[in-house]
């Protein structure tokens, strides 16, 4: 099968969150299958070195080159201005003839559209229970079909937008995230953003001056959001910033207990999983699909609980060495799930492309399994 992947969101690993890690993980567990994938997404205007050889190559090319092609991520990634996408993902429609699209997050729709336009089926991920990205505004077409990151985000596709949307769990390279904790000292919160309770953990971290805080940026702060973190992190002396890198393990070596208090609907928390995987308890908000991923792998609270509560329960375990050791292990037992299994999630996308691909032929031929 041939898999062309496009989105308008930056790609690993100029660009590191969740749902691009799920996009990455499964084009890779493809590529380790035989299946033959590229990826079409913009090129992250901060990394200025980049920028100077894409900027040259467009020069030499007589502005004819759209996107710069890598193989940092062991496949084919096309990286372009963003406002050069549609027609690169036009190109790639083109020449690399695939057999299916993959689109998720910014600008799904319109790379859907393109994908329908040239004949080619197209299926779209959902991540979010707010359908930020794909409201539903698609025309029907039997080249279209939307599968949903959890269960929460599938039932709420068919009850809001009338769609049915078979569920693909993220894929989590679990290889990529654990590590020895041997020397963990700290209270973790990955991406320090609003949405993601920062307001919480830094009054959590006033609560307990005496344990260690780090905060990990993934989403790219503004200047602006950079400059008040810091200012608020200035008061605090127990609590450090880390910039973003591919490379997690870091972060999970350090990591006690990792902090989830998210004040939006979360499809997933792939960071509660990842921490899972090295048996880090996660004390996190009971929202949205939360409770699926984390299981019995940590503590859930109410996403409006106060700070006092979420300094309670994470006192709770760093203090009590019998109840941490008894959620550590249940967080291994929840990184272990069979249902989350990377294996089982590629056989699974595979059927549910497969099948697509038939049904938008209306019935006729068959897709060849590692096809070049």
């Amino acid at each position: 099968m041939r898999v062309l992947y496009a989105s308008r969101r930056s790609h690993i690993p100029q660009r590191v969150d969740g749902a691009l890690y799920a996009a990455h993980s499964l084009l890779a567990l493809l590529r380790r299958r035989g299946h033959a994938c590229e990826a079409a997404v913009p090129i992250d205007m901060r990394r200025h070195r980049r920028l100077q050889l894409y900027r040259a190559a467009r020069l030499v090319s007589g502005r004819r080159l759209l996107g710069l092609p890598d193989r940092l991520n062991g496949y084919v990634t096309f990286r372009a201005w963003e406002d050069l996408l549609g027609p690169l993902v036009d190109r790639r429609l083109e020449r690399f003839r695939p057999d299916v699209v993959l689109t998720q997050l910014e600008g799904s729709e319109a790379i859907a559209a393109a994908a329908i336009r040239a004949g080619v089926p197209v299926i779209v991920w959902i991540h979010d229970n707010e359908f930020t990205y794909f409201k539903g505004t698609l025309p029907p077409s039997p080249l279209l079909l939307t599968v949903s990151a959890t269960d929460f985000v599938s039932a709420g596709m068919a009850a809001r937008l009338g769609l049915d949307s078979p569920v693909l769990y993220p894929p989590v390279d679990l290889d990529r995230c654990r590590a020895p904790r041997d020397r963990a000292d700290s209270v973790t919160l990955i991406n320090p953003v609003r949405q993601k309770g920062v307001d919480i953990v830094l009054r959590v971290a006033e609560l307990l001056p005496h344990r260690r805080f780090l905060l990990v940026e993934t989403w790219p702060l503004s200047a602006e959001q950079r400059a008040a973190l810091e200012g608020r992190l200035a008061r605090l002396p127990n609590v450090s910033l880390r910039a973003t890198a591919p490379d997690v393990r870091p972060v999970y070596a350090r990591t006690k207990v990792l902090l989830a208090p998210s004040q939006w609907v979360e499809a997933f928390c792939t960071v509660a999983f990842e921490a899972n995987a090295s048996g880090i308890p996660v004390v996190a908000s009971r929202i949205g699909g939360i409770p699926t991923t984390l299981g019995e792998g940590g503590i859930l609270l109410a996403p409006d609980a106060p700070p006092e509560q979420w300094a309670a329960a994470t006192e709770a375990l760093l203090a009590e060495p019998a109840t941490y050791d008894r959620l550590s292990r249940r967080a291994l037992e929840n990184a272990a799930r069979p249902e989350f299994s990377p294996d089982r999630i590629v056989s699974r996308f595979l059927e549910i492309a497969e099948e697509h691909i038939r049904r938008a032929r209306g019935g006729a031929g068959t897709v060849v399994a590692g096809r070049g």
